[in-house]
């Protein structure tokens, strides 16, 4: 059996040539080494920090009146979706209604999140909010 050795360039790479494509070994790839970044802190300096926004803990999923569905399908809606009993999604709805805007809810994030996923793809607008401390 004949084996073909790799070929050496000029420029002291080795490379062995498969059909059109060149293969090189992994030590001569160039290699990128990653940044390093110091903090340096200098007395008397103020330091400023990244302040993220913490998640809130609970979100309001909230209804808005919707002229295009009936009343009865999104009650229906909101007892499928969220497993609210009928006369409370009866209630949610009809604040809906009325006033604009009727909340569903208060849930974790996920909850909201899905519920809110789930009543927008029958086609209702709702909405979820973060609630606040002081609420």
């Amino acid at each position: 059996i004949r084996r073909r050795l790799p070929r050496q360039r000029a420029s002291g790479q080795c490379s062995t040539r498969v059909g059109a494509v060149v293969a090189r070994r992994a030590v001569d790839l160039p290699v990128r080494e990653a940044s390093v970044g110091t903090t340096i802190a200098i007395p008397g300096a103020v330091v400023e920090e990244d302040a993220r926004q913490k998640k809130a803990d609970q979100y309001r999923l909230l209804l808005f009146n919707d002229p295009l569905n009936k009343r009865e399908f999104v009650a229906r809606c909101l007892m499928t979706v969220c497993l609210i009993k009928e006369g409370d999604a009866f209630q949610v709805m009809m604040k809906a209604h009325k006033d604009g805007v009727g909340i569903v809810g208060t849930y974790q994030f996920e909850t909201a999140e899905a519920y809110c996923e789930g009543l927008k793809a029958k086609g209702l607008s709702v909405d979820i909010i973060p609630v606040d401390g002081d609420n």
